[in-house]
């Protein structure tokens, strides 16, 4: 499973995607908290950030 994070177009690339960054890790987070603290042994999680892309 992937989690993408983006961002709008204001400012510069590299803070774009630092921020969408953040947002894709944000819902991995709450993802495996909402599951318990993990998820099953067979589900990996990636997440990739594209910044305004």
């Amino acid at each position: 499973m992937n989690v993408v994070g983006f961002s709008d177009g204001r400012g510069p690339a590299t803070a774009n995607r630092d921020l969408s960054s953040a947002r894709a890790e944000a819902v991995r987070r709450d993802q495996t908290r909402a599951l318990g603290g993990s998820f099953p042994a067979n589900v990996a999680i990636d997440t990739a950030a594209f910044g305004e892309a």
